[in-house]
């Protein structure tokens, strides 16, 4: 009797000893059925990224099935993933995000276009395309903000009169990521003659150039006087010393090229052509705020800048005609007649040159 128990308790011994060895088999085999995934786990929207491409290694077992990857649209996604070994099957979750993150890219014929006055001309003629990554071209929409999906074009460029225009695409994919893009629209003269007399008698006047919102200068122009002006501006700056004022130059000359590369969207004397400082003569010096004309040197400049051939170019009280918001650390070299004319008459420059102002 003791005999059989014995043997009963050697038989459960064995049995549960397999168990074990088979439940920790089973276990270690479970277990080494792992997938290495590629560290981001995040996917862009639109891309041809597939879920095999997220996988960095496979252990134990093989991947049997053809897990699907949708990247057209933005969001959480669980991709299934079965590794199979040599007798067991492991289903492996993988959370990835798909998300949109490149903006709308804008393309035009070219960056700088040139029409005649009047001449049938529409702005989007020269957006070559407007495209998003995962959505693909966008449509032209002719309002002031684009929708989802969409581009639009914002400019105060007039075909029927002469200038340099800044036109500005601004586009907008469908999971709301912008882009904005400029090209520059210049309106020339019908005729070379025609272009002869503009500058004649609007742009240069009594020796002067005129550069304003009506009377945008061209990527060629240069002043014959701009060494004068730097000449005249050293002793401007040397008389301020000798007074114990610093009139320490800000900004100088700016070439056209140079002036593409500071337009800003809010402020249209940016635009290349419709700076003084393209001319040479204009510099800014002090302080570039317009509580400089409360400091003591700013108001020795005011005072004494005509002496020197200089004009503060934006006066406070001359913005309906100038257009340009006060800046009295702005000045312009005129010489010293036409500036202290001026001065005596206050008078700005469009008002000394008898030239009206379009607002």
């Amino acid at each position: 009797m003791k005999k059989k128990k014995r043997k009963t308790r050697r038989r459960y011994g064995i049995l549960l000893l397999v168990i074990v060895l088979v439940a920790g088999l089973f276990f270690v085999t479970w277990n080494a059925k792992q997938i290495v995934f590629a560290k981001s786990n995040v996917v862009e929207y639109g891309s041809d990224t597939q879920a095999m491409d997220l996988v960095k290694s496979v252990s134990g077992g093989t991947i049997v099935n053809n897990p699907q990857l949708d990247t057209t649209e933005v969001g959480e996604k669980r991709i299934i993933y079965k590794v199979k070994g040599w007798f067991l099957t492991k289903t492996i979750h993988h959370d990835i995000t798909v998300k949109d993150r490149k903006n709308p890219v804008i393309k035009f014929q070219d960056k700088k276009v040139s029409i005649a006055k009047g001449e049938d001309y529409a702005l989007y003629d020269n957006v070559k395309s407007v495209n998003d990554y995962g959505y693909g071209a966008l449509d032209y929409l002719s309002q002031k903000k684009p929708d989802r999906g969409t581009y639009t074009i914002q400019s105060n460029a007039n075909k029927h009169k002469k200038g340099s225009y800044k036109v500005t695409v601004y586009a907008k994919d469908m999971n709301g990521n912008t882009a904005k893009n400029s090209y520059i629209l210049k309106v020339r003269a019908k005729s070379v003659a025609d272009e002869e007399k503009d500058d004649a008698d609007v742009t240069i006047k009594k020796g002067q150039v005129l550069v304003n919102l009506d009377n945008p200068l061209d990527d060629t122009y240069k002043s014959e006087d701009a060494k004068k002006a730097k000449k005249a501006l050293a002793s401007l700056q040397e008389a301020a010393s000798d007074e114990g004022y610093d009139l320490s130059l800000l900004s100088g000359y700016r070439s056209y090229k140079e002036q593409e590369g500071l337009q800003q969207d809010q402020d249209p004397f940016s635009v290349p052509g419709y700076s003084e400082h393209q001319t040479g003569l204009a510099f800014d010096v002090g302080q570039s705020d317009e509580s400089f004309d409360e400091s003591e040197a700013g108001q020795w400049l005011a005072q004494n800048c005509a002496s020197f051939g200089f004009i503060i170019r934006y006066p406070a009280d001359k913005v309906e005609i100038t257009q340009h918001s006060y800046a009295p650390w702005h000045i312009r070299y005129v010489g010293k007649a036409a500036a202290q004319a001026m001065e005596k008459k206050n008078q700005c420059l469009e008002e000394y040159l008898g030239v009206s102002t379009n607002e």
